[in-house]
């Protein structure tokens, strides 16, 4: 019996205040400081298993950031996700270099709702 489920998309656009904006964007910016500063942590001591560099980068994370324990507890897994795709392509006898998750040139998000 085949699966007569149809998935649909729905097109939403996140619209906010220009105080909602500027929040979001603030925390999105801390984000990426926090994924940038595990992923060196992690490139330092060679480990990209996330609950490894989760034990060794959260308390820098938490004190250098203003994210709270769960978003500081994410990044650090994201930083992991990123650096074993670091360690694949090492294994794989490529260049590697520490991921980097901040943005460059001032790049920014566009957020609907913003005069």
């Amino acid at each position: 019996m085949a699966n007569d489920d149809l998935g649909r998309t729905a097109i939403t656009r996140l619209c906010v205040s220009d105080e909602q904006a500027d929040l979001l964007e603030d925390t999105i910016h801390e984000w990426h400081a926090a994924c940038d500063l595990a992923a060196e942590i992690g490139w330092v001591h060679y480990e990209h298993d996330k609950y490894e560099l989760q034990s060794l980068a959260y308390d820098d994370v938490r004190e250098q950031t203003r994210l709270k324990s769960q978003h500081a507890i994410l990044a650090t897994h994201q930083a992991a996700d990123a650096l074993s795709g670091v360690h694949e392509l090492h294994e794989n006898h490529q260049q590697v270099s520490c991921p980097k998750f901040t943005e460059e040139r001032g790049e920014s998000l566009a957020l609907s709702g913003r005069g």
